[in-house]
């Protein structure tokens, strides 16, 4: 079992899903938002997959989400931008919607209680307020390599950790051995 909830991003082959879901992984996300024509192709993915929780990326592209329930690809949660519209369509009421965020707030009244954000830190140039700024009503899954936030959130508990899919070497073959070692650290003892 992982000692941080863990997030994969960006799933596109069938070799990551696999890798991720056998590593225990709590979710892993499959990016539609501006790519309709990979929504088959997702849907069988996640039909090979046991485990984790499914997302879905989106932006306010409704004809995505209709796509993507005409196609009835199974999920769990929807990831759509901070401010979105998508948040209050009838489409995905009945779903989890998890919270990307790309531009920190200025203050934390901006966030909704009790819900999860995904937070880019890679395209947030001033980290230095999230720490203090996020509060433990919410769940903060933390796209990396920001150092220094991670660290700080983590030993508070109250963050996750959110790795991107990649693509394969070539059909079916993918080294992990980078990865191998964050999964070692991220072990519980």
């Amino acid at each position: 079992m992982l000692r941080l909830k863990t997030f994969i991003s960006s799933i596109s082959n069938l070799t990551d899903a696999r890798y991720y879901a056998a590593m225990g992984v709590d979710w892993v996300s499959f990016d539609i938002s501006n790519n309709l024509d990979f929504i088959p192709k997702a849907k069988e993915i996640i039909d090979w997959i046991e485990g984790p929780k499914i997302a879905i990326e989106l932006t306010d592209n409704i004809a995505a989400i209709e796509a993507m329930l005409t196609d009835k690809i199974n999920y769990d949660a929807i990831i759509v931008p901070f401010g979105s519209e998508v948040n209050s369509t009838a489409l995905v009421i009945e779903k989890i919607i998890l919270t990307k965020i790309t531009e920190w707030p200025s203050f934390s009244e901006k966030l909704n209680p009790n819900t999860t954000y995904l937070v880019d830190t890679t395209a947030i140039e001033d980290t230095s307020s999230i720490a203090t700024t996020i509060t433990t009503d919410n769940t903060y899954i933390l796209q990396l390599p920001n150092t220094e936030l991670t660290t700080t959130l983590i030993a508070n508990n109250k963050a996750g950790i959110a790795l991107y899919g990649g693509e394969e070497e070539r059909v079916g073959y993918k080294s992990f051995d980078d990865i191998d070692a964050v999964f070692d650290l991220l072990e519980e003892e």
